[in-house]
């Protein structure tokens, strides 16, 4: 929603991180290595499109893009009509649980959860939830200078709000009345 109104475009693509080991891979279980794969996800924007049939929509535009998980980026990239770069923004959202499963299982403890990130991309946003839903916002500093991903990330609280204020209250909310 963010993409569509600072572009001023009715659409907007962004790369969406997938995960997880193919079920038809033999051996899948003692292979080594990640299984991880960014796609492309188009997301439109339709002021008289109500806040549940969009949120329904681009749940549908993702699970149609899983198809694709083992794709390389850039055989899709060739099947695309699109000039250039598919995406430069990405979300990915980290569902897994690290150190509630390590302590279980290993009995390990975790001291420290940071991680140190590169951005390959001009904006991403890392999502993870654990006992809480964490949002960290990484960007290429070279391109994007600190002023404005700041506005970005209070943009990004306040429309996330007005979303699920304006969905509680009344699931055909339209897009248009949802403001940053």
């Amino acid at each position: 929603l963010l993409l569509t109104q600072y572009t001023g475009q009715e659409e907007a693509i962004f790369g969406v991180t997938v995960s997880g080991r193919p079920t038809d891979l033999e051996d899948a279980e003692s292979k080594v290595g990640l299984f991880i794969n960014t796609l492309p996800l188009r997301a439109k924007y339709s002021q008289d499109q109500s806040i549940r049939d969009w949120l329904q929509e681009l749940q549908q535009g993702h699970i149609a893009s899983r198809e694709y998980q083992y794709t390389a980026l850039n055989q899709i990239q060739r099947w695309s009509t699109v000039q250039g770069d598919l995406f430069d923004s990405i979300l990915v959202f980290e569902n897994y649980p690290i150190g509630e499963t390590l302590e279980q299982d290993r009995g390990l403890e975790i001291s420290s959860d940071q991680t140190q990130d590169q951005a390959n991309y001009l904006f991403s946003i890392d999502a993870s939830l654990q006992e809480d839903l964490s949002l960290n916002f990484l960007y290429n500093a070279d391109l994007l200078e600190d002023q404005y991903v700041a506005m970005i990330k209070r943009h990004f609280e306040a429309t996330i709000l007005n979303i699920l204020e304006g969905f509680a209250k009344n699931a055909a909310v339209k897009l248009a009345d949802i403001s940053i």
